[in-house]
């Protein structure tokens, strides 16, 4: 998975994992190529505009915790884990690859602004306080209106994770 997540960096088509279009590690974090496409437009940066809203599909969920973590149905890693060994992985310089994610770039989770001991308590209690769906507030919002729901459980803990993109 990191190496297809990284596919589009070491391709130079995307400078770090947010902005590598349509790749899982993109829509794990809560971004969509959609949305980047917007906030780039709002920053006047040169990008193309879909044509129609892309579908997704379901990404099969990271286990995390301990007793779930022999289910088939999900990935047996953390999802935390995972988006730091990304990006640690992304840093690395290779001969025979054209790009990697700059060290001067601050960590993902710093890019992102979302602070680490909230995205760890985030992902320790994510069956708890999440039913559905984890993102930025507007995702989730997007997504209450696809399901026909006022709310989602969750959204609380969601504007307080992502602040940053409210």
């Amino acid at each position: 998975m990191a190496y297809v997540d990284l596919n589009p960096i070491r391709a130079c088509m995307a400078d770090r994992p947010e902005t590598s279009d349509y790749t899982s590690i993109q829509e794990r974090l809560g971004i969509t190529p959609e949305q980047l496409m917007k906030d780039n437009l709002a920053n006047n940066e040169d990008r193309t505009t879909l044509k129609e809203p892309l579908q997704l599909a379901e990404l099969m969920p990271f286990a995390g915790n301990e007793h779930i973590t022999n289910r088939p149905e999900h990935i047996p890693f953390d999802l935390m884990e995972y988006i730091q060994l990304v990006d640690w992985t992304g840093r690395a310089v290779r001969e025979n690859k054209r790009g990697a994610i700059s060290e001067a770039l601050p960590s993902i989770l710093d890019r992102l602004g979302i602070a680490p001991d909230e995205w760890l308590k985030t992902c320790c209690r994510i069956e708890r306080h999440y039913g559905r769906a984890i993102g930025p507030v507007a995702k989730i919002t997007e997504l209450c209106d696809k399901l026909g729901q006022q709310w989602l459980q969750g959204i609380r803990h969601c504007r307080r994770l992502y602040a940053k993109t409210a």
